[in-house]
């Protein structure tokens, strides 16, 4: 990941499960819309080993030093609910980037099992696409319904990456996603590839 101050990073983790948090409630929407974030991820490899690494979480970096009364206030009340995990300073040499580790819905736990897998489509069904994505012109529903305008963004995407232009009959299939499968890199905190034996 390549974080920045001032900015948020966009990955896959952001736009397909970060969505699906609405299914806390506007309260909870409103008090993270008044933090400035600048990352959500799955995991954060520094937690290797603890007992948080094969659960279901959304990892929340914050930046503490924007509107610091809010993130103060934001802190105090996120602790206080249900799904709060943990959080912890990010950064051994300053304060200002700040994690906070919240557990997915419970309720929705296949569809994130689908996201790690890459398994788009399955990830909802169309009640909680409507409900999560309302925005029509959506490229993430788009992708999550197969839409025609998603196969062909995504031949034009594979066609760019490994100049291999694929036929729509190419993309027809129930195991054929729009879009590539998350990679860890961009979705995990700290991620290092791991070393060859």
């Amino acid at each position: 990941m390549k974080l920045e101050i001032g900015r948020i990073y966009h990955n896959k983790t952001l736009s397909f499960l970060v969505p699906a948090l609405r299914y806390y409630g506007s309260t909870f929407k409103d008090k993270l819309n008044g933090v400035q974030k600048l990352a959500f991820g799955i995991h954060d490899t520094l937690l290797d080993g603890t007992p948080y690494e094969d659960q279901r979480l959304i990892y929340i970096l914050l930046d503490s030093y924007v509107k610091h009364d809010v993130f103060k206030s934001f802190m105090s009340w996120i602790k206080l609910q249900e799904y709060y995990v943990t959080d912890y300073t990010f950064d051994a040499d300053s304060v200002r980037r700040h994690m906070v580790v919240i557990a997915f819905p419970e309720v929705l736990g296949d569809v994130y099992d689908k996201f790690i897998l890459g398994k788009y489509s399955q990830m909802y069904v169309f009640s909680e696409i409507e409900k999560y994505f309302p925005s029509d012109d959506s490229l993430v529903k788009d992708i999550l319904i197969k839409s025609v305008r998603a196969r062909n963004l995504f031949a034009d995407k594979v066609y760019a990456e490994f100049q291999v232009r694929l036929e729509p009959a190419d993309l027809k299939g129930k195991g054929i996603e729009y879009e590539f499968p998350p990679d860890k890199k961009e979705e995990v905190f700290n991620y290092r590839e791991p070393e060859e034996q």
